[in-house]
């Protein structure tokens, strides 16, 4: 679905992720997520991070005490992410260990206690195949009592709501950025095409870089996530509204599933 002229996705846009989305609560999703790992896998210690971005939430989990590695195929928003690390206090900025690695083929030769995919990550995993993949490494790398937990767009939600045309603004003292976002919704697929076409000004010289990027983000159901998890030997427990918890409903946009390792392994 790559279109002429948009670049692949998080290469230029990494430089200015944490601008806009200095409205999210990263520290907020990680109390949220570490109250379901004390429910489901109490005494939970090592976390694996699918898809780290620029680590406010490896961060975030340091903060509450779990040892955390963290995977991010994209170079660009590792810089980003060691760069911010070296800002965290020291106890839990050595917490922390982050690699250059895809979700569908890293073996870390390491098992966690706890596997976690943020920020709509298992989302890029658009085919059947790449989903698979990804599903195969979270539960290659789950210890025999370990969790694990990833949030996702709400293919219901999706559908009766519709992606829309979104302008964004934001900016630092130096930066000023606004990003506008146009989608395209492929139903048979279930994807959405996303054109992001972002304006970065520099106040002092006034100076602006364009950057368009195209991002394909995939929608889930239910039921093909149990049929497709149970295929490689993982069980869902649990599917519900994120940073709620409430059973999802046609207004819900993101859910998060949750589950363990099976004891036969995979089917």
């Amino acid at each position: 679905m790559q279109k002429k002229g948009a670049a692949p996705p998080f290469g230029a846009y990494a430089r200015v992720y944490d601008i806009l989305s200095s409205d999210k609560k990263p520290d907020d999703e990680c109390k949220f997520v570490h109250g379901l790992i004390h429910d489901l896998s109490p005494g939970a210690r090592n976390l694996l991070e699918l898809g780290c971005g620029t680590g406010a939430h490896a961060a975030a989990f340091a903060l509450l005490g779990f040892n955390v590695c963290g995977i991010e195929s994209s170079k660009s928003m590792l810089d980003q992410a060691s760069a911010k690390l070296q800002t965290e206090p020291e106890q839990s900025r050595n917490r922390i260990e982050l690699h250059n690695d895809d979700m569908r083929t890293a073996r870390l030769q390491h098992k966690f206690d706890v596997v976690v995919s943020l920020s709509n990550a298992i989302g890029y995993q658009v085919s059947n195949q790449d989903l698979r993949n990804a599903l195969e490494t979270i539960r290659e790398h789950l210890s025999p009592d370990g969790m694990f937990l990833f949030d996702c767009w709400y293919g219901p939600a999706v559908l009766h709501k519709l992606p829309q045309r979104r302008v964004k603004c934001a900016q630092t003292d130096q930066l000023a950025v606004t990003r506008t976002t146009n989608p395209e919704i492929h139903p048979n697929q279930n994807a959405v095409e996303i054109n992001y076409d972002i304006i970065v000004r520099n106040k002092s010289s006034s100076i602006e870089e364009v950057i368009h990027e195209l991002h394909t983000i995939r929608y889930f159901f239910i039921p093909e996530m149990q049929e497709l998890c149970s295929s490689v030997g993982l069980e869902l427990i649990a599917a519900n509204e994120w940073m709620s918890d409430n059973e999802p409903s046609l207004s819900t946009w993101t859910i998060y599933f949750a589950g363990r390792a099976t004891a036969g392994g995979a089917k």
